[in-house]
C-alpha cells in the first residue's frame, strides 16, 4: 500500500499498516544482522583453519627400516605448516604406495598438528643375479632395488635368465626359489652358498661343494628337517648330492673317494 493510501485510511487501520511495515523492516534488519554474523564467523573459521593453530607441526613415519623416513616424507609431499583442514592424505598414501619397497601404508592426523604415516615394507628375501645386475627381490616377487653390492644377509639365487625392472614382478618360474629363500632357516643358510633354480627343481648349493635337491616349494619344513639330520652327520666336503624332494626317503650320494 502506498503512502497516500495509508494517509487516507482510518487512523486505526493506518496504525495497523504502519505496525506491519515496521515489523517487516525489523525482520529484514534481523536477517541482515544474522547473515552478517554468519559471514563473520565463517571468515573467522576460515582464518583459523589457515592459521598456525591448525597446521601440520610434524610428519612422523613409522615402520620404515630400509627406506629412510626423510625420503618417505619427501615422497608423501606433506610439509610442516600445511593446513590440517583439507589435507589430502589419500594422495600422500598413493604416492607412497607407488614405491616398490612399500607394501601398504596408512595415515592419520590429530588436531594438535601431528600427521602419522605408518608404512609396511615388502620383505626382502633374495638377491638374484641377472643380466641387469643383482636385483633385490621381495617375498611376493617384486623387484624392489638394484644392488651395487650383494647383501650378505640375503640368500642369492642363481640360474635366472631374465630382464625385469625395479617395480615389476620376476617370472613365475622363480616362485619356488623365492619361497625357498624366504623360508630358509639360519642354520641351513650358513652352509648354503646360493640357491640354484632350474626348470624342474630348486637346489641348495653348499659352501665347499655338494648340493641338496629340493624340488618345488612344497613341504619345505620337512625338507629342511631332513637336511639337518644329514648335515649333522655328513662331511659336506664329501657330499655330492642329497635328494630331499621326497623328505621321508632322502637319497644321499657321496663324492668319489670319500
Amino acid at each position: 500500500m502506498t503512502a497516500s493510501t495509508t494517509a487516507l485510511a482510518h487512523p486505526r487501520i493506518r496504525e495497523r499498516l504502519e505496525a506491519v511495515e515496521d515489523e517487516q523492516i525489523r525482520r529484514r534488519v534481523r536477517k541482515y544482522i544474522a547473515l552478517g554474523v554468519l559471514a563473520f564467523l565463517a571468515f573467522i573459521a576460515f582464518g583459523v583453519t589457515r592459521s598456525p593453530l591448525l597446521d601440520v607441526d610434524e610428519v612422523r613415519v613409522i615402520g620404515a627400516t630400509t627406506t629412510g623416513p626423510n625420503a618417505l616424507r619427501a615422497v608423501a609431499g606433506i610439509e610442516p605448516g600445511a593446513p590440517l583442514v583439507g589435507l589430502d592424505l589419500e594422495s600422500a598414501e598413493r604416492r607412497l604406495m607407488a614405491l616398490p619397497e612399500v607394501a601398504s601404508v596408512s595415515s592419520a592426523r590429530t588436531w594438535d598438528g601431528l600427521v602419522t604415516l605408518e608404512v609396511v615394507e615388502r620383505r626382502r628375501v633374495a638377491n638374484i643375479t641377472t643380466t641387469d645386475g643383482t636385483l633385490v627381490v621381495a617375498d611376493d616377487g617384486m623387484v624392489v632395488a638394484v644392488a651395487d653390492d650383494i647383501d650378505p644377509m640375503l640368500p642369492s639365487i642363481a640360474g635366472a635368465m631374465f630382464t625385469t625392472p625395479v617395480g615389476a614382478m620376476v617370472p613365475v618360474e622363480l616362485n619356488d626359489g623365492l619361497a625357498t629363500a624366504a623360508a630358509l632357516p639360519s642354520d641351513i643358510a650358513r652352509v648354503t652358498d646360493h640357491i640354484r633354480v632350474r626348470s624342474d627343481t630348486v637346489s641348495l648349493v653348499f659352501v665347499g661343494g655338494g648340493i641338496a635337491e629340493m624340488g618345488d616349494a612344497r613341504e619345505l619344513e620337512a625338507k629342511f628337517d631332513a637336511l639337518r639330520a644329514f648335515i649333522a652327520q655328513v662331511n659336506l666336503g664329501c657330499l655330492e648330492s642329497l635328494d630331499v624332494r621326497a623328505p621321508g626317503v632322502p637319497v644321499l650320494a657321496r663324492s668319489t673317494g670319500c
